[in-house]
């Protein structure tokens, strides 16, 4: 029993890493090494986990026999049938084996769609390390193919080669692109081909490069224009020529305009896209969105929001990849907004409150004297460079009074425990005596298990909220700030050590940051700051 236990404990472990070394396994499931690589190996055999030289991959699917086309889509490929076969067997040696990847791709991929799609791509760059193929490029592909047969898989030249946009395809192209179903440029092109065939206007459907469509249609009307009539519009073509535009005024919510924008990225068989905004959407952005309506949605509301994110302990980059969201959602909705869309980019920075020395004494003093709870959880955020929501996430099992050191693998968000999935993110800090002596004190008056959460409060489900609120802000009175976030803390850590002239990859690394560029995205005008204006290379001391 011990044993299907384990071997569940290392599956769960693996499925919330994603990406893992055997020693990081090891470590944060504290089982023996020889246990642990007897279940990695059993589970290299049952597909759940891949092996690349010492790195590990979670597969998302437990054998082959899960992954199961959907029989409504799947036809028999068969070479000599396909529309263009004769063309490729005219294909030079150098393009022939180009499409001779892409129709295996075609093959492989032939009846799969979304999470089915992506496990079989996983597992096909599992056994081409040297050969990976993305799935949009897949979904490309596929596209492509279904539209122009075999042409669509040559490269540069997909059957006849044509540069140019015909004016009648051209008219007919933006009657489906510009309304608001909102076709791609792909399909758009390819209905008004089915579409003048069917009228006998032109033969058969050429092979054009849908691009070049877009391209003459942006340069002709702009992009803001074209994303306005695709959201508002009802285009009309009288005659075949002269086009006329009704508009109507778009006032929806968030959640409304969300809904539209997911439902144009299905459309477009954006798959892998829709499948990373939609998870984005809906664990870090509908609860605070939803209910606004578009207009509504100014430079102040994003601000707020940007650094309710920064204090739950997110970093730049997820914090990036959110508001990129938001805007994709705004403009899609309202192209008229792309003046406060565009001010996201520089929304992102980071407003910090830095504290003279004397000032964190004082908010040391006064946490000590009034805070017993608070002020462990404000030291080791000052002492270490852990960020509230991860003190607030740890356990017993993450202290080493005997080393003096925490270890971080995980946060506290809106009262629920995230795993960190980055590597960087796990670390041990080192704690100083007084800290390790007021943790001792805490542990000796509970003797509580290593499960339990060092700083957990009964009744109390946003621990986070409860610290801002019932610590932070009432020291913050008494120092007469203006303004003091919990992220804060952090900053001045930083901040702290830069006047130590403290390496800047010592402090990225304690700090859980995944890169250096990252930490300098964030710090670089606390950088400048301290800069002289010459310095003498020759003047060593």
């Amino acid at each position: 029993m011990d044993k299907i236990n384990n071997k569940n404990t290392i599956e769960k472990i693996a499925k919330k890493l994603d990406k893992f070394t055997f020693d990081e396994i090891v470590t944060i499931s504290e089982l023996e090494e020889n246990e642990v690589k007897e279940i990695l190996e059993v589970l290299i055999q049952e597909n759940v986990i891949l092996q690349k030289e010492d790195t590990y991959f979670y597969t998302k699917i437990k054998n082959k026999q899960t992954v199961k086309r959907k029989t409504e889509l799947f036809q028999e490929f068969i070479l000599e049938e396909q529309d263009g076969y004769e063309e490729y067997l005219r294909l030079s040696p150098c393009y022939k084996k180009t499409v001779d990847k892409r129709i295996n791709i075609i093959k492989l991929t032939n009846g799969f769609s979304g999470k089915d799609l992506k496990s079989v791509i996983d597992l096909y760059n599992a056994q081409h390390s040297n050969d990976t193929i993305g799935y949009s490029t897949v979904t490309m592909l596929q596209l492509q193919f279904e539209n122009y047969g075999l042409r669509g898989l040559f490269p540069k030249i997909r059957g006849q080669k044509n540069t140019k946009t015909p004016q009648i395809i051209y008219d007919t192209f933006k009657k489906y692109y510009l309304n608001k179903n909102k076709f791609s440029s792909e399909i758009a092109l390819k209905l008004a081909q089915t579409e003048l065939q069917n009228s006998h206007k032109i033969d058969s459907p050429l092979v054009f490069n849908a691009k070049v469509f877009y391209a003459r249609l942006t340069k002709e009307l702009g992009k803001p224009t074209i994303e306005h009539l695709r959201n508002t519009a009802e285009f009309v073509v009288p005659n075949g020529s002269e086009s006329t535009v009704n508009t109507e005024q778009i006032n929806i919510t968030f959640k409304e305009a969300a809904e539209n924008y997911f439902k144009q990225l299905s459309l477009e068989k954006k798959q892998e896209r829709l499948l990373n905004y939609k998870t984005s959407y809906k664990n870090h952005i509908a609860y605070y969105f939803d209910n606004y309506t578009i207009n509504e949605i100014d430079k102040e509301v994003l601000k707020k929001y940007k650094q309710e994110k920064y204090n739950s302990g997110y970093s730049v980059s997820a914090v990036k990849n959110y508001l990129g969201v938001v805007k994709n959602i705004i403009t899609h909705a309202c192209p008229s907004k792309d003046k406060i869309v565009k001010q996201i980019e520089f929304l992102t920075a980071i407003d910090m409150n830095i504290l003279e020395k004397a000032q964190i004494e004082k908010m040391l003093s006064i946490a000590k004297a009034y805070f017993s709870w608070g002020y462990p959880i404000i030291r080791l955020a000052l002492l270490t460079g852990a960020n509230v929501p991860e003190i607030l996430a740890l356990q017993w099992k993450n202290i080493f009074l005997t080393d003096k050191k925490i270890y971080i693998t995980q946060f506290l968000h809106a009262g629920k425990i995230v795993k960190h999935r980055v590597n960087t993110s796990f670390r041990y800090l080192t704690i100083d005596d007084e800290t390790t002596k007021i943790l001792a004190e805490l542990f000796s008056k509970d003797i509580p298990s290593k499960e339990e959460f060092v700083f957990q409060i009964e009744r109390i489900e946003d621990l986070q909220k409860y610290f801002e609120e019932t610590v932070l802000t009432p020291i913050t009175k008494k120092l007469d700030l203006d303004e003091f976030n919990s992220s804060d803390l952090i900053h001045n850590f930083v901040n702290m050590l830069l006047t130590q002239n403290v390496p800047i990859s010592y402090i990225r690394k304690v700090c859980g940051y995944s890169s250096i560029k990252t930490f300098l995205d964030i710090y670089n005008a606390r950088l400048e700051e301290g800069e002289k204006e010459y310095y003498n290379p020759l003047d060593i001391k």
